[in-house]
């Protein structure tokens, strides 16, 4: 991911620029849909089809209790308030922790192998045009970061679970590559 720069992207706020990384990502990540799970009419993830042999189909993770009000108000600097959580038919959950100061964003995906996430993680390596691409060993397993400006990212991959956590800081200068990881390890004790 590079840097986020407005002319490119007229009018398009931080936010805004959170999500769409965030929805592609998502979409990159969110297999279960062509692999035969669904949802039930609720959004919520149906038990009946197993996903990449993973056994019954599991729910996702809050995202909202994997990165709690708490870790989002060190990150940002400011209590942010309740995180605003939702679920995509597919069974991804994302939550998002917004203030004057930034926004993060964590999303959870289920019933992921690891070639699932292998794949995003070489496309993320491929694509990191502009902005930086590392290993991150001291969260887990595959666990890689992006950062640009004042944005950071970092994925990971746990328990056929892939995680995803964004981190925009409005007035850095730099990116905050150490309050996102210090997130993730959070986050990867808690699935």
């Amino acid at each position: 991911m590079g840097t986020f720069d407005r002319r490119t992207f007229p009018g398009m706020s931080w936010l805004g620029a959170i999500v769409v990384v965030a929805a592609a990502w998502g979409a990159c990540m969110d297999t279960s849909a062509s692999s035969g799970a669904g949802a039930t009419a609720s959004g919520s993830a149906s038990a009946a089809a197993p996903a990449h042999g993973l056994g019954a189909h599991r729910a996702a993770a809050d995202p909202c209790a994997v990165v709690t009000e708490t870790d989002a108000t060190v990150a940002l600097g400011s209590d942010p308030g309740a995180g605003q959580s939702s679920v995509t038919a597919a069974g991804t959950r994302r939550c998002t922790y917004s203030s004057d100061a930034g926004n993060l964003m964590v999303t959870v995906t289920p019933n992921q192998t690891e070639e699932d996430f292998t794949r995003a993680h070489d496309k993320a390596a491929k694509d990191a045009r502009g902005g930086t691409f590392v290993e991150v060993p001291e969260v887990g397993h595959g666990a890689f970061s992006t950062w640009g400006g004042p944005m950071a990212s970092i994925q990971f991959y746990k328990d056929a679970t892939a995680v995803y956590i964004m981190l925009m800081i409005a007035a850095r200068p730099s990116s905050p590559k150490s309050q996102v990881t210090a997130l993730a390890v959070a986050a990867a004790g808690r699935i």
